[in-house]
């Protein structure tokens, strides 16, 4: 499951993602305002810590990612 998983972000962003697919460049401004994005924090959360507590990380991570806050480098710890 925790590959499916991972797969998925992945054709997500090849294909719909505005920071690492083909909108990237017509959506430049449009990205996450977070490093590494939601998506890899994501895919990065699942493979280090498994799919729940990754999916977890990952979803707090998304809440975060709104119009006040004020974004930067974001690491997974």
């Amino acid at each position: 499951m925790k590959k499916f998983v991972l797969f998925a972000i992945k054709v997500y962003q090849k294909t719909f993602s505005f920071d690492h697919g083909p909108f990237s460049r017509v959506f430049q401004y449009w990205g996450c305002k977070y490093h590494p994005s939601c998506s890899q924090y994501t895919y990065e959360a699942i493979d280090k810590y498994g799919l729940i507590r990754g999916a977890w990380k990952g979803t707090k991570r998304i809440v975060r990612c709104n119009p006040w806050s004020h974004g930067g480098h974001d690491p997974v710890e």
